[in-house]
């Protein structure tokens, strides 16, 4: 046995067996489904995809510097103009304040290259379900589910430390359990948390369910999957039957 990897953690955390058949913990958390992806990014400049020689003459002449990035899947959005980004979808969460402190946290004060926070963006979101607002109709409003550091996802129990820590808003935890998939299917309906704490009500879209420790497959890549709802399906389906928008990938 030998050590591939450590991980600063902010507190001491419960540990699960996840070699054990039968014994795998995972975390159960709500789905924002036809909302639009976000990734907000804090890079260095030396890990950035410059050759050796810029990033040498990055590093001596303008010390450390970080760029702001934004995104969703594997596109890279385009940075607005001016002082756009609270009404862009895609770079509204890098005008959150608390998303702000935390990226910088990581990147200024932990050291890491490369900090990536993922979530999703909802509210006021063209395409979908137009309906399904979550209590923020007519604005924007942001979800985090994830953060990725110096390319590798940090386990459930930091994300949710460093998120509370920070004030950065998560996705509803629904249950954290060996898996079970007729357990999975039952939790993938029901009413949404996160309509509920904004005071609105929607039913659940579905789940994500993934390790509480980390771990990547030969052939998925991250072990993580998303169960839809019975109900979002059928909503789903119903539009297209009509001849309208069923895609709800991002526009």
């Amino acid at each position: 046995m030998k050590l591939v990897k450590k991980e600063k953690l902010l507190k001491k955390f419960d540990g699960w067996d996840l070699s054990v058949m039968g014994s795998h913990n995972y975390v159960v958390s709500g789905a924002v489904v036809h909302n639009s992806n976000s990734r907000t990014q804090l890079d260095c400049y030396s890990y950035m995809s410059y050759p050796w020689w810029k990033k040498l003459y990055t590093r001596i002449f303008k010390g450390t510097k970080y760029e702001w990035k934004a995104g969703s899947h594997n596109l890279k959005r385009k940075k607005p103009v001016g002082k756009g980004s609270k009404e862009n979808v895609y770079w509204y969460p890098q005008s959150v304040p608390e998303v702000r402190e935390l990226l910088n946290y990581l990147t200024e004060i932990e050291g890491y290259r490369s900090a990536c926070l993922y979530g999703e963006i909802y509210g006021r979101i063209t395409g979908g379900l137009k309906s399904m607002t979550y209590g923020k109709e007519g604005k924007l409003a942001f979800v985090a589910f994830a953060i990725k550091v110096n390319g590798y996802y940090m386990n459930y129990g930091v994300f949710a430390e460093l998120c509370k820590l920070y004030k950065v808003t998560t996705v509803p935890l629904i249950a954290k359990m060996p898996f079970d998939f007729k357990k999975v299917k039952e939790l993938s309906n029901g009413h949404s948390e996160l309509a509920q704490r904004n005071g609105a009500q929607h039913f659940r879209e579905g789940v994500v369910v993934y390790p509480e420790q980390e771990r990547e497959e030969r052939n998925c890549g991250r072990v993580a999957f998303k169960f839809l709802s019975d109900e979002y399906l059928l909503k789903k389906e119903k539009k297209h039957s009509k001849g309208k928008q069923a895609d709800f990938k991002d526009e």
